[in-house]
């Protein structure tokens, strides 16, 4: 629930500071872990985010879910409005867009690997313990 009208959120730069607050800790924790940030790579993934709100909002799955299609369609603008991203930008959508595949798609092949490696992890500690 939000603390206050939806309109006021966005034509104010709260979620603009929110959003940037965010990536100064990410950038400082992987930092100090001495991982590169890749900045484009947060921004494609934002861009797949918001792609994919927009395509809950199209179809029925956001009702087979349980949303109200109108939330969805808020949650794209705010996080859109956030991020500086947009769907109607063709340069944003040449630069972020990761189709013909989508975050599903993806997340289903991260979640695949996952088990792989589980499995994998558990074919060694048997193998160790035995």
């Amino acid at each position: 629930m939000f603390c206050c009208d939806v309109t006021q959120l966005k034509n104010t730069s709260l979620l603009r500071g929110i959003f940037n607050r965010h990536y100064i800790h990410h950038n400082n924790n992987s930092m100090e872990n001495n991982q590169p940030t890749d900045i484009e790579t947060h921004k494609r993934l934002l861009f797949a985010i918001v792609e994919y709100l927009h395509s809950l909002g199209e179809g029925d799955l956001a009702l087979q879910l349980g949303f109200q299609v109108d939330n969805i369609s808020i949650a794209e603008d705010l996080l859109s409005h956030v991020s500086g991203l947009s769907l109607t930008n063709p340069e944003h959508v040449q630069k972020y867009s990761i189709k013909p595949m989508s975050l599903t798609n993806i997340f289903g092949l991260g979640l695949a690997r996952k088990e792989q490696l589980e499995q994998a992890i558990g074919h060694l500690v048997r193998g160790v313990v035995a």
